[in-house]
């Protein structure tokens, strides 16, 4: 009798040492998924917000809320008729910044003097870095800025231009080489 009492006990031995792994087993895949979901959570959370490519840019919200103001601004160029040109010049060795020309004619294609330019200037790329610069009229229509376009690529550029005719605005993507 002894011996069969001791043989029914082994099965149960073995079911409660087997249940045991298999507890584990699950309780470990389950904390493990869990412990992954986490991970890949944190891992997209610091991807979104290190990414400097997607940035707001600034003053957006006024920009959308004044939107009749931008717009009128941007068809005043176009009811002027003006011709506006911007050259980017290679940087001087040892500087991080390069010289931007903006050419301003009339219809006739004669120079528009006297304005006030003021641009932000930003790479696509890199959006959260908005430069921005102030023109110097240098001849009749020829404005220049010193900007940092030290990366190639395609930059925005939003021009403001105040002067007797009120405020007019360029906005064009400009490719440095």
């Amino acid at each position: 009798m002894k011996n069969s009492a001791v043989l029914s006990q082994e099965p149960k031995l073995a079911d409660a040492a087997l249940e045991r792994r298999a507890r584990r087993f699950w309780v470990g895949m389950i904390v493990g998924l869990l412990g992954l979901q986490i991970a890949i959570g944190v891992v997209s959370i610091m991807i979104a917000t290190g990414d400097g490519s997607a940035a707001v840019l600034p003053n957006y919200y006024e920009s959308a809320v004044n939107w009749d103001v931008t717009r009128r601004a941007r068809l005043k160029t176009a009811q002027l008729g003006w011709a506006i040109e911007y050259a980017v010049l290679p940087p001087e060795q040892g500087t991080p910044r390069r010289e931007m020309r903006v050419m301003i004619a009339d219809p006739q294609r004669a120079p528009i003097s006297g304005l006030n330019l003021a641009a932000r200037v930003y790479h696509h790329a890199h959006g959260q870095e908005i430069f921005t610069v102030q023109f110097e009229e240098v001849g009749a229509g020829q404005y220049v800025g010193q900007v940092p376009l030290v990366q190639r690529g395609l930059w925005q550029v939003d021009l403001r231009m105040e002067g007797p005719m009120g405020i007019a605005a360029d906005n064009r993507q400009i490719t440095v080489q």
